[in-house]
């Protein structure tokens, strides 16, 4: 009776098999925690190159946007300068240094004040003083400021002359009494043309976040 007792209360062999765990169960769970951290990680960090490329995006956006908004403000920097030009025909043989307007070239201006190590030669874009000194708009509803400066392309102040001492970038001058071309007949129709002296206006923009765009252009006023 006590052999039987004994083996009613010991487990066959069978369920001892059933009890044990499976071979090198520590080292699978293991792996699967570093392969879990490693997969996390790689996630994390491809997170963090796309929201870092989304802000790199935006701000080439908008520094592009700035720019194209101080080079419009620019444009009308120029046309302000044109409408100067203009209105003051009767005035441009002298310097008018308060309207940024000069009746020489200026030959050596540099107008970023870069193109040289002396400042003599710079533009007070501010418009505060100096014989290079800009004529300074108001700022725009952008926040651009634009200021121009207006040369007139000659050697010295004056009256231009063609056989006078002060030389002016001008146009071919022409006068012919007839002619025609692939058909069309003048007849007697005097064809004739003025000098034109050469104005060079340049304009600079500053804008938000150091935005700074520069346009150049010639204007043609009949002499």
């Amino acid at each position: 009776g006590l052999q039987r007792l004994r083996a009613a209360t010991q487990p066959n062999m069978g369920t001892r098999m059933m009890m044990r765990r499976p071979p090198h169960s520590h080292q699978q769970n293991g792996f699967v925690l570093i392969t879990s951290i490693v997969i996390l990680l790689a996630m994390t960090l491809l997170g963090i190159a796309l929201v870092r490329s989304i802000d790199t995006a935006t701000l080439v956006s908008n520094n592009l946007g700035f720019r194209q908004s101080a080079l419009a403000s620019s444009d009308l920097g120029t046309e302000k300068a044109a409408e100067w030009i203009n209105a003051n025909k009767g005035s441009l043989t002298a310097d008018n240094p308060n309207f940024g307007y000069y009746a020489t070239e200026q030959t050596g201006t540099d107008f970023t004040g870069k193109a040289s190590a002396s400042s003599a030669d710079d533009v007070d874009w501010t418009g505060g003083s100096g014989n290079r000194r800009a004529f300074v708009l108001p700022k725009d509803p952008a926040g651009n400021t634009s200021a121009y400066i207006i040369q007139r392309m000659c050697s010295q102040s004056g009256a231009f002359s063609p056989t006078g001492g002060i030389q002016c970038a001008t146009t071919s001058s022409s006068t012919t009494t007839g002619g025609s071309k692939g058909g069309a007949q003048y007849g007697s129709y005097a064809m004739s043309s003025k000098a034109m002296i050469h104005y060079r206006v340049t304009t600079r923009a500053t804008g938000p976040k150091n935005t700074i765009s520069f346009v150049q252009t010639t204007i043609l006023v009949e002499y």
